[in-house]
């Protein structure tokens, strides 16, 4: 479309972006004002409902993986380049407690820190796609984020042209391998 009608484009687009804010101010009053019971409705259900980029499982951490690899796709190296210190940031982010020392010391010397920190610890896990309070430094078990790096030799072997159709393949590979991994941990781990 944007080659077709670049006017056309820019409306859709600033609509599009409209469109986001408000249902992202909607959501906010509603949650702000909801019950403990229907708080769970507001902060996923209805965001899904009305087509939030916010309410993203992963975040908008992913978002933006996507975003620089359809960037440069043409230039191997800014992707590497850019995939890779994109994904050292996430696992320093995720590894090292510095969003959790930083959202401590609002609640410590701002007034009304309490109020601000939670927004900003919502902003965080429901927008973002970063959990300040489920950061570890245990890399292989906890924050495995690094491990993304190991996608990139795959995403440079793109060579845009369509491969076999394995569509069947993964639809009956993804469950399969979650049962598996279920049945391992419970019959030979012991884990309940």
């Amino acid at each position: 479309m944007k080659e077709k009608n670049p006017e056309r484009y820019k409306w859709t687009l600033c609509a599009y972006i409209i469109y986001q804010v408000f249902a992202c101010i909607i959501n906010a009053i509603l949650v702000f004002q909801s019950s403990a019971y229907s708080e769970t409705f507001f902060i996923y259900l209805f965001p899904a409902l009305m087509g939030s980029i916010f309410a993203l499982d992963g975040g908008l951490v992913y978002v933006t993986v996507g975003l620089v690899i359809y960037l440069f796709q043409d230039d191997k190296v800014k992707l590497s380049v850019s995939y890779s210190l994109g994904v050292a940031a996430y696992t320093f982010l995720m590894a090292y407690p510095v969003i959790p020392a930083v959202l401590f010391r609002i609640r410590q010397f701002f007034p009304f820190g309490d109020i601000i920190s939670d927004v900003f610890t919502y902003l965080l896990e429901a927008i973002i796609g970063i959990e300040p309070m489920q950061m570890s430094s245990d890399l292989l078990h906890e924050s495995y984020q690094w491990m993304m790096i190991f996608a990139l030799p795959f995403v440079l072997l793109y060579n845009e042209k369509k491969g076999h159709n394995l569509k069947w393949f993964f639809y009956i590979f993804y469950p399969v391998h979650i049962i598996l991994f279920w049945f391992i941990s419970h019959k030979v781990f012991g884990l309940a």
